[in-house]
């Protein structure tokens, strides 16, 4: 049962101002990252079917109040 599995990840620096984030005295640089992660798991079960699953979880450091 042959599978392949990969990894993906992203990492992202928002650029808008600093008072997207929040009250300003609040801010901190960190705030504007934010991560994806996925694990993609696929199968191929003949010429006419593949399957593929793939669970993704997304982070951000700050979002809107």
């Amino acid at each position: 049962m042959p599978v392949s599995l990969s990894y993906y990840g992203n990492m992202v620096i928002d650029l808008r101002k600093e008072e997207a984030f929040g009250p300003v005295e609040r801010y901190r640089d960190i705030h504007r990252l934010s991560y994806f992660n996925q694990l993609i798991l696929a199968r191929k079960f003949s010429d006419a079917f593949s399957f593929q699953i793939a669970p993704s979880v997304i982070y951000f450091n700050a979002v809107p109040q």
